[in-house]
């Protein structure tokens, strides 16, 4: 019997247009299967609605009361609960046939996923709700001993879990011995969502520029310096027959338009090209260029997905092993459709299970 009332717990509310694809995905896939009273909250962040990816210089907070400034001594995970517990708790109280987590890569060790998880799903479990579940999740390969612990109590108590990718199921089973079935990341099923025409393809190529810091994160032996690391991206464009003119900048997150604009300069002092950056600042806006472009180049997973979803040429920067399985599987020859059939197949047994699965 499907659920009358579903929580969906995610990174939608983020500034990041991956996560709020993934959000406006499943929210289309419950409304699909005829799941009308859907409530929703942000995984980790205590807000009303998505954070924009503004174009204006960040405006540094004048807060200097003596409580703001003991609370940012406190551990980050801690402070997390001061400013969330109080949430957790009221929407754990209220009841929801069902929970799902997901998607993401939030099976991740970092300052907030894991005490994220661990108070989602105990409260969720004290308040009578019971019935949760993990949708096209990722998960990390390195995790802290607190990290570890914190999500070793959570998925034991998931009723069941649905991870994105294989190598991620293997982790899974790996560190945490617990079982998952695939169902790929949620974003695949986008295309669906967008009933309009397909504009006509220019021939324009989306170059995504990642942060040097995120390269910095990834990056194995001696990082190479900025503009060393920015020629890398011009060798890709080489090496994918993409013409340096032809490239306008895109972004999915406000610290890469910073990157963006950072390597629009770099590019105007060394080749003497001036690049376009396209304010891509809205889920909407990005959807609408990549559907009028004929490739999308990015070291962002999701941007490659969308490009992917909405049949364009995706080129990717393999700086993380995610990015790396992702090549892999659309150079595998891998139909867009058949991957759209498992997740909707695997949505329904989400909404089709009946209680005798909890735990």
């Amino acid at each position: 019997m499907k659920p009358k009332s579903l929580l969906v717990l995610n990174e939608g509310y983020s500034d990041n247009l991956g996560d709020q694809a993934i959000n406006e995905s499943i929210h289309y896939l419950l409304k699909k299967n005829g799941i009308t009273d859907i409530k929703f909250q942000d995984y980790t962040k205590n807000l009303d609605g998505i954070i924009d990816i503004s174009i204006s210089p960040d405006v540094t907070s004048k807060d200097s009361s003596i409580l703001v400034k003991l609370v940012r001594l406190l551990p980050v995970k801690l402070r997390w609960l001061i400013r969330n517990l109080g949430r957790v708790i009221k929407v754990s109280r209220e009841k929801h046939d069902k929970v799902i987590i997901g998607g993401g890569q939030l099976v991740l060790s970092n300052d907030t996923f894991s005490i994220a998880m661990f108070s989602w799903v105990l409260f969720l479990r004290l308040f009578g709700n019971k019935r949760i579940y993990i949708c096209g999740v990722g998960v990390g390969t390195e995790f802290s001993y607190l990290d570890k612990l914190l999500f070793k109590y959570s998925l034991k108590n998931i009723t069941k879990i649905y991870l994105r990718d294989k190598k991620s199921q293997l982790t899974l089973m790996n560190i945490f011995r617990v079982e998952s079935e695939l169902i790929y990341d949620v974003a695949f099923i986008h295309n669906k969502l967008d009933c309009k025409t397909i504009n006509d393809v220019e021939s324009k190529s989306l170059l995504g520029v990642i942060t040097y810091d995120v390269y910095r994160k990834y990056v194995s032996g001696t990082p190479l310096n900025k503009d060393a690391f920015f020629d890398t991206w011009i060798t890709l464009l080489s090496e994918s027959n993409v013409l340096l003119k032809n490239v306008k900048l895109f972004y999915t997150t406000k610290e890469d338009r910073v990157a963006s604009i950072e390597f629009k300069q770099f590019v105007e002092k060394k080749y003497h090209i001036e690049l376009p950056l396209i304010e891509t600042s809205r889920l909407e806006l990005l959807i609408s260029e990549i559907k009028s472009s004929n490739i999308v180049i990015s070291a962002r997973m999701h941007a490659l997905i969308l490009g992917f979803t909405y049949d364009r040429k995706v080129v990717v920067y393999p700086i993380s092993s995610k990015l790396v399985q992702f090549k892999k599987m659309i150079e595998s020859d891998i139909a867009l459709s058949d991957m759209q059939a498992v997740i909707e197949s695997q949505f329904l047994n989400i909404l089709n299970s009946n209680s005798n699965d909890e735990k």
